[in-house]
């Protein structure tokens, strides 16, 4: 990721990725446990950069290669946890569309029963009122007659 650095030095951020499958999946503990290892990782990472030696340009500054090293190992250091953090919020975002479309195919399923429930209320009720018109046909012929 890292193009070559001063003195031909060349970095290349080598981040672990989150498995396609882990993220589309609708089991949530799975994807829990995946957001938890994240974490896991980026505690490290920051307990890495807050440990390393920081060099004091005074100190070294003779040395530009190895000031330009550690600068770029903490911009990498940086740039991977920030990275992890996206991967956690994808991961989150995840579980949550995966219980979104849940709850919708639950509401289309609820609402196509209640269509169904509506169709054949309505077909009693439109056969109750055909019996009371046929009988107060049957009473006004008789009446009539």
């Amino acid at each position: 990721m890292f193009p070559c650095l001063i003195s031909g030095i060349c970095l290349e951020a080598r981040v672990p990725l989150l498995p396609f499958e882990e993220v589309e999946t609708p089991n949530a503990l799975l994807n829990y446990k995946t957001i938890d290892n994240s974490e896991a990782m980026i505690r490290a990472r920051e307990n890495r950069v807050s440990r390393a030696p920081v060099v004091q340009p005074d100190e070294k500054a003779h040395d530009s290669t190895h000031l330009a090293l550690q600068t770029a190992l903490t911009t990498e250091t940086n740039l991977s946890i920030q990275f992890t953090q996206i991967q956690v919020v994808l991961t989150e975002i995840s579980i949550l569309v995966n219980t979104m479309q849940a709850t919708l195919l639950e509401v289309q399923h609820t609402q196509h029963n209640m269509q169904q429930e509506l169709q054949r209320v309505s077909m009693q009720v439109r056969g109750l009122q055909y019996k009371d018109f046929s009988i107060r046909s049957e009473q006004h012929t008789i009446t009539s007659e």
